[in-house]
């Protein structure tokens, strides 16, 4: 069952030791408008498969656009099969579109620790830095609304839509009539023949 303390979560992760940790591509000291950072967050959970460890949010105020990267989860196990920790890693480039000082929010994980039976926060601190004027790069402008294009309505041919209903149905339906007839003209004469046989032989 989940505990009381976590039953209001979106996910629950039960475990005995859980790490997270960041680390930049680049320092953030020196960051100029136009530069692009990667930033990568590493979450280790003991005796945990890769999973089942939630997401993590990664945002950034205005100013900076965020390019995800697919997660990638890893679990190592034992010979037997018994999971020793799951690991789950996500990539991230973060541009900076325009010079100013910038805050990202902190990152916060909750866990079950099964040990203190009790509820945990993991945390990766809010990172703030500046960025620099950069005289060579030239801000990008989103690209304008194309026009749509409005097609004119085509004319449409009955002949080629039908066709090939038309050569189908057409046989068919002359094959019907030709049965037809031939069964109202030929049958009451051999159904009296047949009669007048079962007559003769009684």
């Amino acid at each position: 069952d989940v505990p009381a303390a976590a039953q209001n979560l979106d996910y629950f992760l039960p475990t005995t030791s859980l790490t997270i940790q960041q680390k930049w591509s680049s320092p953030l000291k020196n960051v100029r408008a136009g530069d692009s950072i990667e930033r990568t967050i590493t979450v280790t959970a003991t005796k945990m498969q890769a999973m089942l460890i939630p997401p993590l949010p990664m945002e950034a105020p205005d100013g900076i656009r965020i390019y995800p990267e697919e997660p990638v989860v890893d679990d190592q196990k034992t010979d037997r099969g018994d999971f020793v920790f799951g690991r789950r890693t996500q990539s991230a480039k973060y541009f900076i579109q325009k010079e100013g000082d910038y805050t990202l929010p902190a990152i916060e994980l909750k866990w079950w620790n099964l040990s203190a039976r009790r509820l945990v926060t993991a945390t990766l601190p809010a990172v703030h830095f500046s960025a620099a004027v950069n005289p060579n790069y030239v801000a990008e402008l989103p690209p304008e609304a194309e026009p749509l294009a409005i097609s004119s309505p085509k004319h449409v041919n009955l002949w080629s839509r039908y066709k090939f209903w038309i050569r189908i149905l057409a046989p068919c339906c002359a094959a019907s009539l030709l049965l037809f007839w031939i069964a109202w003209h030929y049958f009451p004469p051999i159904r009296r023949n047949l009669r007048d046989w079962r007559k003769r032989r009684e």
